[in-house]
């Protein structure tokens, strides 16, 4: 097997010599043998978690949940765990997926739903565990957001609230805003000119929201993003699967 320094990882992986260093630090690869003087050596299976790492870490850091998943599945490698670092990347897989599919719901909903003006017959009511299953969230989340005034839901005459269709559009709006970086008073002040906008009969029924439109685009942004994201995990899995295949063999 080919030994490598520490200089020649940093020049096969496009990083300094330093963060060759600290990646082992963080654990995200597995430690290189010492030399007697101290230096370190390190061999093909590195040069491979250091493009397993590399491909973590260039996830867009405004997707938290997708970044976080990819960097468990590298570590979980480093520690030749390929079974666990699997299940990392197919959970990261399964998440973006859905979020493909909350920009989806999105443009489909493009020419009604983000308001209660919509037709009450035939509505369907959820639990906000429910909401949070649709959406791909979780309940703490969606409360945050009502905390926050983002959304407003209904109650039952027992106190428990309902979420509707109309709720679930905006639920994942704010959603893909969030994926896009905006803190959530920002969130709050495009949902609310949505809201304003819809309040405008002429708006409403002719589908000329300035913000709606704008929301679109940005969905537009946003499954570009993921898109590239489920690519890199793709990649990912490929490396992983190569390496629990080798161990096995």
């Amino acid at each position: 097997m080919t030994t490598y320094r520490t200089s020649q990882i940093a020049k096969i992986t496009g990083i300094h010599s330093n963060t060759v260093r600290l990646y082992e630090d963080l654990g995200l690869v597995s430690p290189a043998k010492r030399l007697v003087n101290g230096y370190r050596v390190f061999n093909d299976k590195h040069v491979l978690e250091y493009k397993l790492a590399r491909y973590a870490l260039s996830m867009n850091k405004q997707h938290k949940h997708i970044r976080k998943k990819a960097i468990q599945s590298v570590k979980a490698c480093a520690k030749n765990d390929f079974d666990t670092s699997l299940k990392y990347i197919n959970e990261l897989i399964l998440y973006i997926r859905q979020e493909k599919i909350n920009v989806e719901e999105i443009k489909k909903a493009k020419d009604a739903v983000i308001t209660s003006k919509s037709g009450q017959e035939n509505q369907l009511y959820f639990t906000r565990k429910k909401a949070s299953e649709y959406i791909n969230t979780t309940p703490d989340s969606i409360r945050n957001w009502e905390k926050k005034n983002l959304i407003q839901i209904k109650r039952k005459l027992n106190g428990y609230r309902i979420y509707t269709d109309e709720d679930l559009e905006k639920l994942r709006i704010i959603k893909v805003l969030k994926g896009l970086g905006y803190q959530l008073d920002k969130i709050k002040f495009r949902i609310d000119m949505l809201n304003n906008d819809f309040e405008d009969d002429y708006i409403y029924y002719n589908n000329q929201s300035k913000e709606y439109i704008k929301i679109l685009n940005e969905c537009e942004k946003y499954l570009n993003s993921i898109n590239i994201d489920e690519e890199t995990a793709n990649r990912m899995y490929k490396i992983v699967w190569c390496f629990k295949n080798s161990s096995s063999s």
